[in-house]
């Protein structure tokens, strides 16, 4: 079978990702290669114990060290592509390793094992660093650094520190805070947003100054937003990022200086746009203040954007009735409906043009659906407790929906079992469905004490969005009536608020219940 050669294809994987951790490791630590690279980072102040936790190594300045080594343990080349740590050479005639002359870093998945390698150079050869490319085992956009080792305590601080690089989060680590992580690129994506949102509702943003202004950064930001989080953006003194800043003055000092300093997103992005522009010269002035309010029309709680408002009106010495009339021209203009809808500036040839976007909540919609699938897969005692609230038709994604369907078609005495992966493939039919039941069984369950409150919310992401799709229909019927005030308006009317009620009601629950 395809979904049973797959999950063989995963396992060896996982064994040769391993064995090169290893291999890595031991070079670091125990030949004259490796020697140069261990000084370089007890110099970057880096501990045993932290380079042992982490696993860090050291890939030998040659073509097939890693090649010659796997080979002696029985690995062949073919498996070794697969693993993303070998390249074939340009003339099709052999392989070569992928990193050489680079410490490495290896990426962990949430358990715990290696799915991928990041490599600094040490002599600056090449780019400064080089990922694991796109395998069975890894996937960038799906993967936090060091979220393996931060999870505990991110969701007992209730609490995440993001940062840009390898060394950021080991250096962090090394002086105590446990909950940072990287997300292996600027811009964070559904997948990642959504791995934290499951731990903890505060995330701290701390990347140097040049990087929080990039826009790949603001699109990150957006979306940890739409997943729920309170964000909060803690840049750094130019010149410095958090792995110099800790090593020079220390943990308590980043968390005077910078953590508790961070300001919500939309009070920075205001002060990085203020200090763009002369507010002397008219022209630019006004070109700063449409900008600002291009920020103020993605807020959609009424108090903060009031606030801000104020802000404005002061600055630039208008009235405030001014700013909510332009504001309400914006929000008009680029909005479909009075919810919330991501507004993102996109630059272009007058850096002006606004570019509306309705991404993003469906990808945490579908992640949600995922994980409800994840958790009946590996406990289907909880198949009981969605069905309460869920029928299979309310799965907008088909496939999710297929395993639903079956799920919730199993008898009491098939419910009761202990669930594995070889008797669930043979009571579920549909190759996509093997195919994501076995990716299932080779990830991390939910553990117990979380899974009532992953399952409360995924329920509650389903049902706001369906309540927002029966909205969308109501609008369009409404829409296509024009100024008719007939009796069919008012219904319509009627209707569309007993629905924003419901929707409001969900928002202000921790349930997932109407």
């Amino acid at each position: 079978m395809a979904d049973s050669s797959d999950f063989k294809l995963k396992t060896m994987l996982f064994d040769v990702h391993k064995l090169a951790a290893r291999f890595y490791h031991y070079i670091l630590y125990k030949t004259t290669a490796g020697k140069e690279a261990l000084t370089y980072l007890k110099k970057r102040g880096l501990s045993d114990r932290i380079i042992h936790r982490f696993g860090l190594g050291f890939a030998p300045d040659r073509w097939d060290s890693l090649l010659r080594f796997a080979q002696r343990k029985g690995i062949g080349p073919n498996i070794l592509l697969k693993a993303g740590l070998v390249t074939h050479r340009q003339d099709d005639n052999g392989y070569y390793d992928r990193f050489r002359g680079r410490i490495i870093f290896p990426i962990f998945d949430l358990t715990g094992r290696v799915i991928g390698f990041g490599g600094r150079t040490l002599k600056g050869l090449g780019p400064k660093y080089l990922n694991s490319p796109e395998t069975p085992l890894f996937n960038k956009s799906s993967t936090l650094y060091g979220f393996n080792f931060a999870r505990g305590t991110i969701r007992k601080k209730q609490q995440a520190i993001i940062v840009e690089g390898y060394m950021d989060v080991i250096t962090a680590h090394q002086f105590g805070l446990e909950q940072t992580v990287a997300c292996l690129g600027t811009a964070l994506t559904e997948r990642q947003a959504y791995l934290l949102r499951q731990q903890a509702e505060e995330v701290f943003i701390a990347f140097d100054a040049d990087v929080a202004g990039e826009n790949a950064t603001w699109r990150g930001l957006d979306v940890l937003r739409s997943a729920g989080c309170q964000v909060r953006v803690a840049p750094l003194p130019e010149g410095d990022d958090p792995d110099l800043f800790l090593r020079s003055k220390g943990a308590a000092a980043f968390q005077n200086e910078i953590l508790q300093k961070a300001v919500p997103v939309s009070e920075y992005r205001l002060k990085q746009i203020l200090s763009r522009y002369n507010l002397q010269d008219r022209q630019e002035m006004l070109q700063c203040l449409h900008q600002s309010l291009l920020v103020l029309a993605e807020i959609s709680d009424n108090l903060e954007r009031d606030e801000y408002i104020r802000l404005l009106a002061g600055k630039f010495s208008v009235s405030e009735e001014a700013l909510r009339l332009e504001l309400k021209k914006l929000r008009q203009k680029y909005y479909r409906s009075t919810d919330s809808i991501n507004i993102k500036a996109k630059r272009g040839q007058n850096n002006s043009i606004i570019q509306v976007l309705d991404e993003g909540h469906d990808s945490v919609v579908k992640a949600a659906e995922r994980q409800l699938v994840a958790i009946m897969v590996r406990d289907m005692g909880k198949i009981d407790v969605i069905k309460q609230h869920l029928q299979p038709e309310d799965f907008n994604c088909e496939l999710y929906r297929g395993i639903v369907q079956q799920l919730f078609e199993l008898t009491e005495q098939e419910k009761e079992r202990r669930t594995n992966s070889s008797w669930l493939l043979s009571v579920v039919s549909g190759r996509e469905e093997h195919r994501l039941i076995s990716e299932i069984f080779l990830e991390e369950p939910v553990e117990e004490e979380q899974a009532t409150k992953i399952i409360a919310d995924c329920i509650k992401t389903i049902k706001i969005k369906q309540l927002q799709r029966q909205k969308d229909v109501l609008e369009k019927a409404m829409k296509s009536l024009g100024n008719n005030k007939s009796g069919s308006m008012e219904n319509l009317l009627k209707q569309w608020w007993e629905i924003r009620k419901r929707e409001q009601e969900l928002y202000r629950s921790g349930e997932g219940e109407d």
